[in-house]
């Protein structure tokens, strides 16, 4: 089952992009009224048991979101294109991100 499918679980007025789009899955979250764009991708393996994800600052999504064992984080893009700019860092852990941000949403699987 593919990440994209599971999280439209949490989804409603879905949207699938285009060929040229380059976001994953756009709609509205459940107990939203927001229709928003997401960048829905598999994170994976780095050295020490550690998990990452490739995020490109010129997308135009809206949302991250990050899939972990027993919940989905969705950080802000705008968020994070301002920080990763003002911090000039290029590996963040996640645990930084949730933190930091005033837009982040937990959902439990």
């Amino acid at each position: 089952m593919s990440i994209v499918y599971k999280f439209s679980k949490f989804l409603s007025n879905i949207q699938y992009p285009g060929e040229n789009d380059t976001w994953n899955i756009a709609g509205t979250l459940l107990n939203s009224n927001e229709f928003l764009k997401f960048d829905v991708r598999d994170m994976f393996s780095l050295e020490e048991n550690r998990l990452g994800k490739k995020i490109k600052t010129n997308n135009t999504v809206n949302k991250v979101v990050f899939e972990l064992e027993n919940k989905w984080v969705i950080i802000d893009q705008k968020e994070l294109n301002k920080f990763l700019f003002e911090s000039k860092l290029k590996v963040i852990e996640l645990e930084t991100l949730i933190n930091k941000f005033e837009w982040t949403k937990i959902i439990f699987k």
